[in-house]
């Protein structure tokens, strides 16, 4: 069974278009989301951020893990290739989506965006 995999920025791409101040449906309580990222405020930092507040509007959990940016590509690699699935989402640098992609471990993420009707690319930056 291929694994799911959300890629990139995926849950900074899912908070960015919620509103603030939704109070929490709890739809998603008891989901946790796995994020592997490079340490730093302006990426780590804002994504922890965003994470509470996608925690207080849907109830899912976000838990966000720093590593060096030199480990990301191993660790996000050996994790999805050996089926351990501890990572959700990976934010890594778009060179290494071709060898992600050719071996199978990244999902394209278009049919869930179509199938959302509160997504509206025009306010996603291009």
């Amino acid at each position: 069974m291929l694994r799911t995999v959300l890629v990139g920025s995926s849950l900074a791409l899912a908070t960015a278009l919620a509103p603030t101040g939704v109070s929490a449906d709890g739809h998603y309580e008891g989901v946790t989301i796995n994020i592997l990222t490079r340490p730093g405020p302006v990426i780590a930092g804002r994504i922890v951020e965003r994470g509470e507040e996608f925690t207080a509007m849907t109830g899912a959990e976000i838990r966000v893990a720093e590593v060096p940016f030199a480990e990301i590509f191993q660790k996000l690699l050996t994790d999805w290739a050996t089926g351990t699935n501890s990572v959700d989402v990976g934010v890594f640098a778009s060179g290494w989506g071709v060898e992600l992609v050719s071996a199978g471990l990244v999902e394209n993420l278009d049919p869930y965006i179509a199938a959302d009707d509160k997504i509206d690319l025009q306010d996603i930056a291009p």
